[in-house]
C-alpha cells in the first residue's frame, strides 16, 4: 500500500471580534391628550350632562389669540427631521395635518389654517420630537360665527401599501364668544420647558410653517373681577434701633366665583401653575382654587392669589 502525505501548510490567523456603539433612541411616552382636546366628539362636556350639570363653553372675546399644542408622531414624512408637509393652507401643497374651524353643528367653516389662524407650524426635535402648533386668531373669523370648535386630522404613510391614511382624528370642546363688556379677565401663563400635559414652550429649530418664532403659552378667559381681599407683610432684615431695611408687602386678591366644567377646571390648573402668570397683564403668584361645589359634578372656582412688592430701604443714613 502505498502512502503518500501531502504536507498542509497553517498560517495562524488573527480574527478579533468587533462591536459597534450607537446610542439607544429617546424614550417617549405616549402623547397626553389633555383638555380642551378630546379623542372622540361624543365625550364631549355638553353631550354628557347629567343630574345638575349645566351646558359649559370655553369662553373667548372677539379678538383673541387662543394658542393650541398636539404633539403627535410625525408617521408622514419619510424622515420626521427633514419637514417637508406641515399643516394644510391655501397654498400648501402637501401637508399631514389638517385643521378644521367647524360652527355650533359641526359643520366645516374652512379647513385652510391661515383663514383663521395667524401662526402655525409644526416642528421636530430629537429631545421633543414632533410638535404642532396653531393659534387660532378669532379676530379672523367669518361674521356670526360665535360657537365653535376643532377638528385635528393626522395623516399617514402606510409604510406597506405607501398609501396616505387618516391616523387619528381629535376634536376640541366648544368655544362660545362672550360679550366685550361682560366681566371676563385675560389669564395667561408660560412654563420655563414643559408642562404635565406634555406641552413644549420652547422655540424649535426645525420648524415648518408661520411665526415660527412665536412659542407656545396658556390662554384663557375666566369669569369675575380681580378684587382686593387683604394684605401682609413680612420684615426680612431689621437693624438694632428697629429700622427696617428690608420687607415683602403681599396683597391678596379674590376672582370668580365662576361655575365651571370639570374639563375647564383641569385647564385653569395648567394655567395658574405656570412659571409666570399673568392676570389681564398683571404677574401674581401663589394661586390656590378649589371646587367649592357638591351639588353636581361642576366646579365653583373661586381663584385666590398674591402680588408681591419687596421694599429695599438699605442706606447710609440707617
Amino acid at each position: 500500500m502505498l502512502q503518500i502525505v501531502y504536507p498542509v501548510p497553517q498560517v495562524p490567523e488573527d480574527a478579533r471580534s468587533y462591536s459597534y456603539r450607537a446610542p439607544m433612541p429617546i424614550r417617549r411616552a405616549c402623547p397626553i391628550v389633555a383638555p380642551p382636546f378630546l379623542l372622540n366628539e361624543v365625550d364631549a362636556w355638553n353631550c354628557n350632562l347629567c343630574g345638575a350639570d349645566q351646558h359649559f363653553f370655553i369662553p373667548y372675546k372677539s379678538g383673541d389669540i387662543l394658542p393650541f399644542q398636539t404633539n403627535f408622531a410625525d408617521n408622514y414624512n419619510a424622515n420626521p427631521a427633514v419637514i417637508n408637509a406641515g399643516i394644510k393652507t391655501s397654498i400648501s401643497v402637501n401637508w399631514y395635518v389638517v385643521v378644521e374651524l367647524q360652527d355650533g353643528t359641526g359643520a366645516t367653516i374652512s379647513d385652510l389654517v391661515d383663514t383663521f389662524c395667524s401662526t402655525y407650524y409644526v416642528s421636530y426635535s430629537e429631545q421633543y420630537g414632533s410638535v404642532q402648533n396653531f393659534f387660532v386668531n378669532t379676530g379672523l373669523f367669518p361674521i356670526g360665527l360665535t360657537c365653535w370648535r376643532l377638528k385635528i386630522t393626522y395623516l399617514k404613510v402606510n409604510q406597506i401599501t405607501s398609501l396616505v391614511e387618516t391616523e387619528r382624528v381629535v376634536y376640541t370642546e366648544y368655544h362660545k364668544e362672550v360679550d366685550e363688556c361682560s366681566s371676563y379677565v385675560a389669564i395667561q401663563s408660560v412654563y420655563d420647558t414643559v408642562d404635565c400635559s406634555g406641552n413644549v414652550y420652547t422655540l424649535f429649530e426645525n420648524s415648518l410653517g408661520v411665526d415660527t418664532t412665536t412659542t407656545y403659552y396658556n390662554f384663557i378667559r375666566f369669569e369675575g373681577s380681580v378684587e382686593f381681599v387683604g394684605r401682609s407683610n413680612e420684615v426680612t432684615i431689621e437693624t438694632d434701633r428697629n429700622k427696617v431695611i428690608q420687607q415683602s408687602l403681599t396683597k391678596i386678591f379674590n376672582l370668580g366665583a365662576a361655575l365651571i366644567a370639570p374639563y375647564f377646571a383641569d385647564m385653569l390648573h395648567r394655567v395658574v401653575s405656570g412659571t409666570t402668570v399673568t392676570v389681564d397683564g398683571t404677574e401674581y403668584k401663589n394661586f390656590t382654587f378649589d371646587k367649592n361645589n357638591d351639588a353636581s359634578r361642576m366646579w365653583v372656582a373661586l381663584l385666590q392669589f398674591e402680588e408681591v412688592c419687596r421694599i429695599d430701604n438699605r442706606g447710609c443714613n440707617l
